[in-house]
């Protein structure tokens, strides 16, 4: 085998789009008013909180007001089995707000690493 004569292709997956990506290509069209969570990394690396959903992801700096609620109540959120979904309000002329929404589905969270903890995954009951 030699390493010159081989061809290949990266494997590097496609990121979703940020939610103002997400807002610039949705424009003029109806969104959904909320989105569940699938995954969440904590604050390690970057200053900031990322969630995804099926459709963007959004980044919250720790130092938000937002910011400062998740670092005390994410770890409660995920220990209930509960899910919860990322509201997102879009006014003409206003940024775009968030705002969490527990929701009546229960489901598990799978931590993402291990001393420390990175993230959580939704995994479906």
């Amino acid at each position: 085998m030699d390493l010159f004569n081989e061809n290949g292709w990266t494997t590097e997956e496609e990121r979703l789009p940020t939610l103002r990506q997400y807002l610039n290509l949705r424009k003029n069209k109806t969104i959904p008013r909320s989105f569940l969570v699938t995954l969440v990394w904590l604050p390690n690396k970057f200053p900031s909180y990322a969630f995804e959903c099926d459709k963007f992801r959004l980044s919250i700096p720790t130092k938000s007001a937002l910011g400062k609620s998740l670092s005390t109540h994410l770890d409660s959120v995920v220990r209930s089995d509960m899910a919860f979904t990322l509201g997102v309000v879009v006014e003409e002329g206003k940024a775009p707000t968030v705002t969490f929404k527990q929701s009546t589905e229960k489901v598990t969270w799978a931590v993402i690493g291990e001393d420390p903890i990175i993230g959580y995954r939704l995994v479906q009951n």
